[in-house]
C-alpha cells in the first residue's frame, strides 16, 4: 500500500535531480550521473530523517487517481497533443544543455531567463528516455504533479485536522477547485511544479521535518509566483505562530538553489516597470470580485461564507473549540483574505501574478471549508429523523465537485484545445513523420505555435501561441528583444499581405502554407502536402 514515506522520497527525488542539475550546469551535466548521486542522496536522507509510514487508504488513491485522470483526458481526446498548452515549458526545457544555457538556441537568441526548475526535472528524463516523444515526457510530469497535489492536499487535511474523514472530505473539494485543471490544460507545469512543493512544504513545516527544508527552495527555482505567495503565506505564519527561527531557517534554505536568481529573478526586478499595467478602477475591482468565488471553487466559497457567518452568529457547534483551533482558523482566514485583496489589486491593475496568487486563496479556503464540513459532521446532521453518515456527505461533495468540472465553460474549452484544431494536429504529427529534425520554418498560417512544436519546427516568429516565453517583465531588457517585436510584426505583415518580397528577405528552409501563390516568383519547390498544408523548400 502507498505511504507518506513514498510521496516524501518521490519528492526528494525530484529536489535532488533538479537541485544537481541546477549546479552541475557549472561544469557539466550528465544526467546518468546526475541520477545516480541523487539516488545516494535519498538513501542518506533515508538514514537520517524519520520519515511518516502512515498509510494512503484505497478511497484517497482513488480519488486522486481520478484528479490525475481528469487531468490527463484532454490528451487523449486531442489525438496526443496537449491541445491548450503552451509550448514555452517544453521548448524551454529541450533548450537545455550541458552548461548553463546562455540563449534558446537553437530556437531563439533571446537570452535564456526562464524559471528552470522543471525544464531540468523535464530535460533529465528527456535525456535519459530520448526513444520517448520530449512532449509526451512533459506532459506525463503534469499528470504526476496533478496526483500529487492531490494526494498531498489529503495528507495536509488529515494532519490539521487528525481524521481520514477530513482527508478524503479535502480532496473531495480539490476536485471541485478546477485551478489543477485550468493549468494543466495551459501547459502550466512549472508552475504546477511548484504549487506541489508548496503543499510539500507546508505539510514537512506543519509536522516540524526538517524536509521543509529541502523541499522550498524547489518553489524558488520552480515559479516566481508561487515563491510569492509562499513569503506572504509564511510571513502571515509567522505572525500567528512566532515562529522566527524555523521561518529564517526556511527562507535561508533558499541559497541551495541562488543561481535561479541570476537566470530568472534578476531580471524581474530589472523589469519591474515594463509590464503593462491598468488604471484600478471601481468597475474591475468589482469585476474581479464577482468572478474569484469561480476561480477558487464555488463550493469552496460558499463553505468559507457559512463558517464566517456561523461564526458571526456565534452558533455553539461551529465555534473554536480550543485556542490552537482559534489560532489556526484565524492563519486560515487571514491567508485567505489577505491573498484574495492581492489577487484583486494585482488582476485589477493588469498584472498576470493576481492569477498566481489566486491558487493561495483556493488552499486556504479548502482547508477551511474542511474545518467547517468536520463541525458538520460532528454536529450529528438529521433530516427529520434521517442522520446524515460521512459517506452521503462524501459522495454530496464528489459529485458537485464533479459537476462543476464538467459544465465549467473554460475548461470545456480548454479540454477541446485552443491552440490547435484537430486538422492542425493531423498536419503536424506527418510533418514530423517526413522530417523530424529542428528546420527553420516560416508559417504562412495563423496560430503556428503548437504545430511547429508536434512537427519538431523551429518557427521564424517565436512569438506566437507561447512557442518561447517572451514576457516583457522578463525580456524586456534584453538586446534582441526588440528584434523578436519586430520579427513579429514582420511576419505578421507577410501572412496578411501575402507579401512575396517580404518572403525574400527571410532565412528558412522550409515554408509553411494552405495556398501556392509564391513558389514560382520564389523559386520554391513543393515537397510535402497533407490535405490543404502544403510544405515548401528552398
Amino acid at each position: 500500500m502507498v505511504s507518506a514515506k513514498h510521496v516524501n522520497l518521490l519528492l526528494i527525488f525530484f529536489t535532488a535531480i533538479t537541485i544537481l542539475s541546477l549546479w552541475s550546469l557549472y561544469i557539466y551535466r550528465y544526467a546518468p550521473i546526475i541520477v545516480v548521486v541523487a539516488l545516494g542522496l535519498i538513501y542518506i536522507a533515508s538514514k537520517k530523517i524519520t520519515f511518516d509510514s502512515e498509510k494512503i487508504s484505497s478511497t484517497a488513491i482513488g480519488i486522486a487517481l481520478l484528479v490525475a485522470v481528469l487531468a490527463a483526458y484532454p490528451f487523449f481526446l486531442n489525438n496526443f497533443v496537449d491541445a491548450s498548452a503552451d509550448s514555452a515549458a517544453h521548448i524551454s526545457s529541450l533548450a537545455i544543455g550541458s552548461t548553463m544555457p546562455e540563449t534558446y538556441a537553437p530556437f531563439s537568441n533571446l537570452e535564456y531567463r526562464y524559471q528552470i526548475g522543471f525544464p531540468l526535472l523535464a530535460k533529465l528524463f528527456i535525456d535519459l528516455l530520448p526513444f520517448v516523444s520530449s512532449n509526451f515526457l512533459v506532459w506525463f510530469l503534469g499528470v504526476i504533479f496533478a496526483f500529487l497535489s492531490a494526494v498531498l492536499i489529503y495528507l495536509i487535511s488529515k494532519e490539521i485536522f487528525k481524521s481520514e474523514k477530513a482527508g478524503l472530505i479535502g480532496l473531495a473539494l480539490f476536485v471541485g477547485s478546477k485551478i489543477v485543471f485550468q493549468n494543466m490544460y495551459w501547459g502550466q507545469y512549472t508552475f504546477m511544479l511548484a504549487s506541489v512543493f508548496f503543499l510539500a512544504t507546508f505539510l514537512a513545516f506543519y509536522k516540524k521535518s526538517k524536509l521543509a527544508y529541502l523541499f522550498f527552495p524547489m518553489i524558488i527555482v520552480s515559479h516566481p509566483g508561487v515563491a510569492f505567495y509562499s513569503f506572504i503565506f509564511f510571513a502571515l505564519w509567522l505572525i500567528f505562530f512566532r515562529d522566527q527561527k524555523r521561518i529564517t531557517k526556511l527562507v535561508l534554505s533558499g541559497l541551495f538553489v541562488l543561481p535561479s536568481f541570476f537566470i530568472s529573478y534578476i531580471h524581474f526586478l530589472n523589469n519591474l516597470g515594463a509590464e503593462e499595467t491598468i488604471a484600478i478602477t471601481a468597475e474591475k475591482i468589482v469585476a474581479n470580485t464577482i468572478i474569484f468565488p469561480l476561480w477558487v471553487g464555488l463550493l469552496i466559497f460558499i463553505f468559507v461564507l457559512i463558517y464566517l457567518i456561523l461564526n458571526v452568529l456565534k452558533v455553539k457547534q461551529f465555534m473554536p473549540s480550543d485556542k490552537d483551533e482559534v489560532r489556526l482558523a484565524g492563519f486560515l482566514l487571514s491567508v485567505f483574505v489577505a491573498s484574495f485583496l492581492f489577487y484583486v489589486f494585482f488582476s485589477s491593475s493588469g498584472r498576470i501574478i493576481g492569477g498566481r496568487i489566486i491558487e493561495l486563496s483556493m488552499f486556504s479556503g479548502l482547508f477551511i471549508s474542511v474545518l467547517v464540513v468536520n463541525k458538520f459532521i460532528s454536529s450529528g446532521l438529521k433530516i427529520s429523523k434521517f442522520k446524515i453518515q460521512f459517506n452521503h456527505i462524501l459522495v454530496l461533495i464528489m459529485l458537485i465537485s464533479l459537476f462543476l468540472f464538467f459544465t465549467s465553460g473554460q475548461l470545456d474549452t480548454l479540454r477541446n484545445g485552443s491552440k490547435i484544431t484537430p486538422e492542425g494536429v493531423d498536419f503536424a504529427y506527418a510533418f514530423k513523420e517526413f522530417d523530424s529534425s529542428y528546420e527553420k520554418t516560416f508559417f504562412l498560417i495563423p496560430g503556428h505555435g503548437k504545430i511547429a512544436e508536434i512537427s519538431q519546427k523551429i518557427p521564424y516568429d517565436v512569438m506566437s501561441s507561447w512557442y518561447l516565453s517572451y514576457d516583457k517583465r522578463i525580456a524586456a531588457d534584453d538586446p534582441f528583444y526588440l528584434e523578436l517585436i519586430e520579427r513579429h510584426e514582420f511576419a505578421e505583415k507577410t501572412r496578411e499581405e501575402k507579401c512575396i518580397s517580404c518572403l525574400k528577405q527571410i532565412d528558412f528552409y522550409y515554408l509553411v502554407s494552405k495556398e501556392d501563390y509564391f513558389s514560382n516568383e520564389l523559386g520554391l519547390k513543393k515537397v510535402f502536402e497533407f490535405r490543404e498544408y502544403m510544405v515548401f523548400s528552398k
